[in-house]
């Protein structure tokens, strides 16, 4: 169950913001991870594949330790690869298994594309903007929490 603090349902407010990744390096990625009061939000920029799939598997694994529900806001990626999707589904198990869950924003078509080649269309959430993705994962969480 996901505990909402004491916020107006269009008030989110931000904890704190990490970057990970060396955006430098071959195959890079930057990651930024911003833990708010009722989600994790995890925010790649640049290509997923599995040469740059280890900043993201590392704000993953924070995000569902800090929050059990994980936004993934896809909008700054283009193309993900099988490595990618293996890290994004074990992360969606961890924080199904934590009572929460990972839900997708932005994604682009290709990525649409590949969910829905393998299968995984049906199991992730998907929200066309992070904004939208907030709003209702705030309102879910004011309802659990008694406030609707």
């Amino acid at each position: 169950m996901i505990a909402a603090p004491e916020t107006s349902p269009n008030q989110v407010s931000k904890i704190h913001d990490r970057r990970i990744g060396s955006p430098g390096a071959v195959d890079a990625v930057a990651v930024s991870l911003e833990v708010l009061p009722v989600v994790a939000v995890v925010t790649p920029h640049g290509n997923l594949t599995a040469g740059s799939v280890g900043p993201l598997r590392d704000a993953l694994e924070r995000a569902v330790a800090e929050r059990h529900t994980v936004l993934l806001d896809l909008a700054g990626v283009h193309t993900v690869d099988a490595a990618t999707l293996g890290v994004v589904v074990r992360a969606y198990q961890r924080a199904k298994h934590r009572g929460g869950g990972l839900h997708l924003a932005a994604p682009s078509r290709f990525v649409l594309t590949v969910l829905h080649t393998m299968r995984l269309h049906t199991t992730f959430a998907t929200f066309d903007s992070r904004g939208q993705a907030l709003m209702s994962l705030q309102r879910r969480a004011s309802y659990e929490a008694g406030n609707p």
